[in-house]
Order: C-alpha cells, then sequence, then structure tokens
C-alpha cells in the first residue's frame, strides 16, 4: 500500500515537472507623480495659473490629488450643504475667472433664500434658476449640487469648451473640479491616485452628497 502512494506521488510530481509554469500576470504600471504632472500639461491642465506659477502647480501633485487640482486652479469648493443654504453665488464668484477663460462670462448673479417660502432661486440676467423648491428641501444638498454643476456644464457646452465639472469628495467636503474627458483619463489610467481621489462626472453618479 505504501509502495503505491509513492509512485502516485512520484507520478505525480514528473507530471508537475512537466506541465509549463504560468507567466506571472503583469501589474498595472503606475506612473510617478511628477510624470503625470508633466503629461497633463499639454492638455492645457495648467492654463489657469501663470507662467511664473506653473512649477509650484506641478509640484503640489505631492501633496496629494486635492492640493494638485487647487494648484492649477481647478477646485472650487462646494460644501453641499453651504450651496443649499444660499452658497451658490459665491461659488459661482469663486469660478468667474476660469469660466471667462472659456469663453463665458456669468454676469450679475442675484438670488432669493427662504427655506420656508420659495426655496432656494437664483437669478443670471434674465434667467430664474430653481436650485430647490420649498417643497423639495428635504433633498435640497443634492438637487443644490446636481443643478449647479448642470447649470455650470450647460454654459460650457454652450460656449464649446471641453470642461466640464466633475465632483471630488461628498457632502460637506465636497469640491468641484474643472476636467475635460482626455485629462481624467489620464489621471485615471496613471494610477497615481487611489480612485476615491479622481473627480466623477456628474453623468456617472458623482453625487453622493450625503
Amino acid at each position: 500500500g505504501h509502495l503505491d502512494q509513492l509512485d502516485q506521488l512520484l507520478a505525480k510530481a514528473e507530471k508537475a515537472k512537466r506541465k509549463p509554469a504560468r507567466s506571472p500576470k503583469p501589474k498595472a504600471q503606475t506612473l510617478p507623480a511628477s510624470k503625470l504632472a508633466d503629461e497633463v500639461e499639454p492638455l492645457g491642465f495648467y492654463k489657469y495659473v501663470s507662467a511664473d506659477q506653473l512649477a509650484d502647480a506641478k509640484a503640489e501633485i505631492d501633496e496629494g490629488a486635492y492640493a494638485w487640482f487647487l494648484g492649477a486652479g481647478r477646485a472650487f469648493d462646494a460644501d453641499c450643504e453651504r450651496l443649499a443654504e444660499g452658497g451658490v453665488k459665491d461659488l459661482l464668484d469663486c469660478m468667474r475667472s476660469a469660466l471667462k477663460a472659456e469663453g463665458f462670462e456669468v454676469g450679475n448673479v442675484e438670488q432669493s433664500y427662504d427655506p420656508e417660502k420659495g426655496g432656494y432661486i437664483l437669478t443670471i440676467g434674465a434667467d430664474r434658476h430653481t436650485m430647490w423648491s420649498d417643497n423639495e428641501a428635504k433633498k435640497s444638498w443634492e438637487l443644490t449640487a446636481t443643478r449647479a454643476a448642470g447649470l455650470i456644464n450647460q454654459w460650457l457646452t454652450n460656449s464649446g469648451s471641453h470642461e466640464r465639472v466633475h465632483l471630488l469628495n461628498g457632502g460637506e467636503d465636497s469640491v468641484f473640479v474643472l476636467l475635460t474627458p482626455s485629462m481624467r483619463d489620464l489621471i485615471v489610467k496613471s494610477g497615481v491616485f487611489r480612485s476615491g481621489d479622481v473627480p466623477a462626472p456628474i453623468d456617472r453618479g458623482g453625487f453622493d452628497v450625503r
């Protein structure tokens, strides 16, 4: 009995020798952060900063995704609670320069904020935009973030720009980040940042505001 078991073990060992070894699965390559900072430059990533700020803007990538987007003039505080409580006007004021660079002048912004009567309405020029109405108060965070981003993206589209608002984080930590599809694709493929640090397009469920 022992000899039969030994024969079986030897036969298995001989078979294993003849079986070609599997090649290890190649790991996804991760770009050095500094290389990503250079590779996005031809895509216009740093167009919102002056030439003398370029080196500092690139270096911010070592501090993380948010610091890099902020240093490039692409990140804008979008705390969903603050936006829903009348903060969209301030957001648009902060984005004026970037939007102007994309060919859109925001113009004069007036707003009416009354949680109990009328909700939150922006008036920009002759156009009225409801961020949320009084019967939508329970969803004011999500609606304001979604509608504000949608409004900005519509302006960008109408201006012929490829830039779009993306969302980083959520809730009170929300940040609007301007990116083109090609910029975002390059950032994702680089592997420099974890997925949670890559801003999400609003048409792919980007608004987890709570």
